[in-house]
C-alpha cells in the first residue's frame, strides 16, 4: 500500500520544482508538499482501511466460494489492521482440477510507512507455468533480541 510518489526522490523533485516552476524550495517544504499530494491523490490509510471491508464483500459476492480472512486487533475504539488472506474461488478450483501437486511459496518485504510482507502460494500448471493460488499481506512485528532483529 505504498504511495506512487515514493519513487520520486526528494532531490529530483526539488530540482523539478526549481527548474519548472522557478521556485526555490527547501527539502522539508518538498517533503511536506509530497505528503499532502499523496493524501489528496490516494487518500489516507484510514480511509483505505474503511474501504477494505467493502472490497471483501464485493469480492465474496462476485466470486462465490472465495476465501477472505482479515485479522485486526482492537486498540481502544479503533481497529488496527494486521493481515489479509485471499484465495479466489476460480484459482482454488483450478488448483484442485488441473494443476500438478507442486506448491511453491514466496515472500517479499514491503517498505514504506506500513512495512509488511507479501506472501504468495503458487502451483505449476500443465504448461509448466506458475499459477497463483493464494496471497496474503501481513504487518511486520520486529523484536530486538540480543544483537539482532528477528521476525515474530
Amino acid at each position: 500500500m505504498g504511495s506512487r510518489m515514493e519513487n520520486v526522490h526528494g532531490l529530483f523533485m526539488l530540482q523539478l520544482v526549481n527548474e519548472d516552476l522557478c521556485v526555490i524550495a527547501s527539502g522539508s517544504q518538498i517533503y511536506r508538499a509530497r505528503q499532502k499530494a499523496t493524501v489528496v491523490s490516494e487518500g489516507t490509510y484510514t480511509k483505505q482501511f474503511k474501504t477494505l471491508w467493502d472490497y471483501v464483500e464485493k469480492l465474496k459476492k462476485t466470486n462465490v466460494g472465495t476465501t477472505v480472512k482479515i485479522k485486526s486487533n482492537l486498540e481502544g475504539d479503533k481497529s488496527r489492521f494486521q493481515r489479509i488472506y485471499i484465495c479466489l474461488a476460480a484459482t482454488k478450483k483450478g488448483f484442485i482440477d488441473a494443476l500438478r501437486p507442486v506448491v511453491g511459496l514466496d515472500a517479499c518485504h514491503i517498505k514504506g510507512q506500513h512495512p509488511g510482507q507479501l506472501l504468495s502460494t503458487v502451483g505449476v500448471d500443465l504448461n509448466n507455468s506458475m499459477y497463483p493460488i493464494a496471497y496474503q499481506w501481513q504487518r511486520l512485528r520486529i523484536m530486538q533480541l540480543g544483537l539482532g532483529f528477528w521476525n515474530s
